[in-house]
């Protein structure tokens, strides 16, 4: 390993004691800047894998969803809550033409 061969250059009078420190610390810099490079790598591989949970699971959401409206998908354009036939009917239910409240002549509910 580098550090080793650094140290042992040093005890065998090879480098002198700034030319030691200056590769230590060149050494400890390209190490902090791995360990910086590995956790980024490690929190985007994170932030990948919970985007595809996120994902998988809004799949899975929508899934249920079209389960529980009869697996249909929404349109918007059906019949309003309480249409039918019955809407059609005049205030009395006699039908379209048939007599309002109070008598008057109408079609439909008219308010």
């Amino acid at each position: 390993m580098l550090a080793g061969d650094v140290s042992e250059a040093r005890a065998d009078g090879k480098l002198d004691d700034e030319r030691y420190r200056n590769i230590r610390s060149a050494m400890e810099l390209v190490r902090v800047d791995l360990e910086a490079a590995i956790q980024a790598a490690a929190d985007e591989a994170a932030r990948a894998r919970l985007l595809e949970e996120q994902a998988r699971l809004q799949q899975q959401l929508t899934e249920l969803q079209n389960q529980g409206d009869g697996g249909a998908p929404e349109t918007g354009g059906g019949p309003a809550p309480g249409g039918g036939e019955e809407n059609k009917k005049g205030k009395n239910g006699k039908g379209e033409d048939g007599k309002g409240e109070g008598g008057k002549e109408g079609k439909g509910d008219k308010k």
